[in-house]
């Protein structure tokens, strides 16, 4: 019996140092050997065809690859002069666009400023929260000049306590005069 060829290829030994490149190793199937002898015999018809397919694809993909690098796709790159030029149209795009948007908010703006103008008598409820102000008892003194410095204790902090006031003004005193009649 003759002995098993190896149908793995071997890799080319190269310098190791310097370059990364990897290199393809070209493989050719069993049908395209000539000295195949005696280890067909021993091999499948699947892997025999599996084999062909896998070197046909690989070929198709160099002859891809070298389209693809020169190809009628191929887009060179551009010239300095024509990215300025690309930049200027952009530019001019932006611009435009800008300007369109700035006129946008613009209007928007003068929709939401315009108030409305109130002809004639108005009445206005205001209601807010104060802070609760203790009230002074019958036995506390009361400083009505504010000269006394014994009246106000600088210690006393105010009360955290709150109230809601609602106030009621008038625009003349001809409206406040209908609303409450004497």
């Amino acid at each position: 019996q003759e002995p098993l060829k190896s149908l793995r290829a071997k890799k080319a030994e190269g310098p190791r140092g310097g370059s990364q490149k990897s290199r393809e190793v070209k493989s050719v199937p069993l049908e395209l050997q000539e000295d195949v002898g005696d280890s067909r015999k021993h091999m499948r018809q699947s892997t025999t065809e599996h084999t062909r397919q896998t070197f046909l694809r690989l070929q198709e993909r160099q002859v891809q690859s070298k389209r693809k690098k020169g190809g009628p796709n191929y887009e060179r790159p551009l010239t300095q002069e024509e990215l300025l030029e690309e930049a200027k149209i952009t530019e001019e795009i932006n611009l435009r666009s800008l300007e369109n948007y700035e006129r946008l908010e613009a209007d928007k703006k003068k929709q939401v400023q315009k108030k409305r103008k109130i002809v004639g008598p108005v009445i206005r409820y205001w209601s807010l929260t104060m802070p609760l102000l203790p009230e002074p008892g019958r036995d506390d003194p009361v400083d009505v000049e504010g000269l006394d410095p014994e009246c106000h204790p600088a210690g006393a902090a105010p009360s955290p306590g709150k109230c809601s006031r609602t106030f009621i003004s008038f625009s003349d005193d001809a409206t406040f005069e209908r609303c409450f009649p004497r």
